[in-house]
């Protein structure tokens, strides 16, 4: 005889199956509610960048492959792309939201990730992986897009999260010299440290080491530029002595400023000599945006009025040697005190005579036509027949 439950048993067991198919509906319509959400979040789409050959042959390897080829202008570069420059070429990677990637000559680049959120075409995640050379990042400025930008430096063993402006990256081995302007901040995180750097300023990374301390992004090129150290750093001379005619002088003497240079010729009888400090620097500045010239200087004696007969004779000159893509270019300054004679006085300032003038050179020399791209000396010299002048300080500043 079959036992039947009780009502009231039958009425739970009936409304427990119902809850618990119902709790188990919520369950699968929360599950694939969260798993659109979880899609549409983090679905990506890949991208690609645009890549202009500036000058040059420019080589590209693609994903998984061995061989190095040469690019083509305009074409698209994608995730696992290498790019590289040789010493006579160079290259600008542009991406979707405008940032643009430039590769001065002698540089490599790879792209680790370049994609958009599907569903979020603004929000992008790149993944860019410096290993060596010259490289300026700017990134776009359109505030529309939400960026996670990463820079990798495998070389150095570090990482860089990049927040909008323009940085510009060098390297020498295992070690990255990163500089950041036009507001740009970043997070660079090496040796177990994480440091923030602010626009202005410069930072270097040593791979299994710590990062600096951020410091001024300005760089002073000229070593020993007042003279504290004697002429260290600095060789010196003459040139162009006629036969049997006088030589100047360099001399570190005491002045009431301290340690100065004094280049001095006497008893030239009216005879051309040229005396000179020299100090190779040598520099890529392919990537400054700012190059001042600033003297402290005194000039006590001339014998040949203004700037000479050709105007190029002055009892103090400073001259820059650079290199452009057209050779070898220098930028030529000089200062007397008179020009009885009228003589040309090209490049030429008038000072008075016997005073200390502290002189910035107005113009900024990345200016300059043809425009430098490596320093390569500096160069103080006097000129004419008689002279004294003496130079204090010597500042070439580079930003």
């Amino acid at each position: 005889m079959e036992i039947l439950a009780p009502p009231k048993s039958r009425e739970f067991m009936a409304w427990a199956v119902i809850l618990v198919s119902f709790a188990s509906l919520c369950i699968a319509i929360a599950v694939v509610i969260l798993g659109v959400r979880w899609y549409t979040a983090t679905a990506t789409a890949r991208l690609d960048g645009s890549l202009k050959i500036v000058r040059g042959t420019v080589l590209v390897q693609e994903s998984r492959r061995l061989e190095w080829v040469a690019a083509s202008d305009g074409m698209g570069l994608g995730e696992g792309y290498r790019v590289r420059t040789d010493d006579a070429s160079q290259a600008l990677l542009t991406l979707l939201d405008g940032t643009q990637i430039n590769l001065f000559p002698g540089s490599e680049l790879s792209v680790e990730q370049l994609r958009r959120l599907r569903f979020s075409p603004k929000s992008l995640s790149m993944v860019l992986s410096y290993r060596r050379g010259k490289v300026r990042a700017e990134i776009g400025d359109d505030g529309a897009y939400k960026r996670d930008f990463k820079l990798s430096l495998p070389t150095a063993d570090a990482t860089v999260q990049l927040q909008g402006g323009s940085y510009s990256l060098d390297s020498a081995g295992e070690t990255v010299d990163m500089k950041l302007r036009d507001g740009a901040r970043a997070s660079v995180k090496a040796g177990g440290r994480e440091v923030e750097v602010r626009t202005g300023q410069r930072i270097t990374v040593v791979r299994g080491q710590a990062p600096s301390a951020p410091v001024a992004a300005a760089r002073e090129m000229a070593v020993n530029g007042r003279f504290q150290d004697g002429l260290s750093r600095w060789a010196s001379g003459n040139r162009d002595v006629p036969r049997n005619s006088p030589a100047g002088k360099v001399e570190v003497v005491q002045t009431e400023l301290g340690n100065a240079v004094k280049l001095s010729r006497t008893d030239s009888n009216a005879t051309h000599a040229e005396t000179f400090l020299r100090q190779e620097i040598n520099l890529d500045v392919a990537d400054f945006r700012m190059l001042r010239l600033f003297l402290q200087l005194k000039v006590n004696n001339q014998s040949l009025s203004g700037g000479g007969y050709m105007g190029s004779e002055y009892p103090l000159m400073v001259k820059v040697q650079y290199r452009s893509e057209k050779g070898d270019n220098w930028l030529v300054y000089g200062f007397y005190y008179q020009n009885e004679t009228d003589n040309l006085t090209t490049n030429g300032t008038m000072l008075p005579q016997g005073e200390w003038v502290t002189y910035s050179v107005p113009q900024n020399l990345m200016a300059a036509e043809p425009a430098p791209l490596r320093i390569l000396a500096i160069e103080i010299t006097a000129s004419g027949h008689d002279y004294e002048s003496l130079v204090k300080e010597v500042s070439l500043e580079g930003e």
